[in-house]
């Protein structure tokens, strides 16, 4: 009852408030506007793509909007993409109602599923393929693995405590090119998707599957793969990003991606000095596109 955390009861689904939409939230947007801008300024010939998350906080399908007098209903992204540089390209993942929701989200967690996470990978390859020749093309369809003793107890039934349903966790295989995989400059694995895929994953309560299964990493990770393009990409997102940037690996020779509750010291001209890269992509929610300023503004 403390943990500002709703059930939808006929859907057995816990969700968040809505998000608001007033003055403040109008001085954060147009504060990161400016940002890009500054951004696109700078860097005229990285190509830069953002990639929106519509969520149930940020929409106008939250079933208790009419109870929140300044709810967003979806107006801070509608305020945001008709301000955008025109030399930024945007793109999104509508939420397209509660069925939406249902279908590309957990009920129990705070991030998205596997249907989510595909749609957004093919949304996001016709993102940032458009107009480039001889780009490397999508990923076979992928085969999606069920894995019937896990009942996923996702953040939010972790906070509450509430007993509710788990949800069913389903991973995926695809047919990846070879990569060397780095952390920090340690190469490694950085998720668990061989081992549960191998029957090696804990049942337990509460575990948290997804960001074991889909991984994590301490500071800049990055994917060298056997591609056929020389061209490069940085991401920079959040643990929503996190099981995109192996699909997205696959368009590129290297891909690094970026967190920067990780990395609090970013400088974009810092890396850009060490690193050549062609393709600049954001991809996230509300937070991590236009209203954290305190986290999400990008250091030219």
């Amino acid at each position: 009852m403390t943990s500002d955390i709703y059930i939808m009861l006929k859907q057995d689904a816990l969700i968040v408030p809505p998000g608001s939409f007033d003055q403040e939230s109008l001085k954060k947007v147009d504060a990161r506007l400016e940002n890009y801008t500054k951004i696109a300024s700078t860097y005229p010939n990285l190509n830069i793509y953002i990639y929106y998350l519509e969520t149930l906080p940020f929409s106008q399908y939250h079933p208790l909007n009419k109870y929140f007098a300044k709810a967003d209903q979806g107006q801070g992204f509608e305020y945001f993409q008709s301000k955008l540089p025109e030399n930024i390209q945007l793109a999104s993942m509508p939420l397209g109602g509660i069925e939406g929701h249902l279908k590309n989200y957990y009920r129990t967690d705070h991030h998205w599923n596997i249907n989510g996470i595909l749609k957004a990978y093919n949304g996001i390859f016709d993102l940032i393929s458009k107009g480039k020749e001889d780009f490397p093309e999508k990923l076979p369809s992928t085969s999606l693995i069920t894995f019937p003793e896990i009942e996923f107890l996702g953040s939010f039934a972790r906070k509450t405590l509430y007993p509710v349903k788990g949800d069913v966790f389903i991973g995926y295989e695809a047919d990846f090119p070879d990569c060397v995989v780095k952390d920090q400059a340690l190469p490694g694995d950085y998720d668990f998707r061989d081992e549960y895929a191998a029957g090696n994953y804990p049942t337990t309560a509460y575990t948290d599957h997804y960001g074991a299964y889909f991984g994590s990493q301490k500071g800049l990770l990055e994917f060298i793969c056997e591609t056929q393009t020389d061209r490069n990409i940085l991401i920079l997102g959040d643990s929503y990003t996190r099981p995109l940037v192996a699909l997205i690996a696959t368009h590129y020779h290297q891909t690094y991606f970026v967190d920067l509750r990780q990395n609090n010291d970013f400088s974009l001209s810092d890396f850009t000095e060490n690193h050549t890269i062609d393709d600049l992509l954001i991809v996230s929610d509300y937070e991590v596109v236009f209203m954290d300023t305190d986290q999400w503004m990008i250091e030219p």
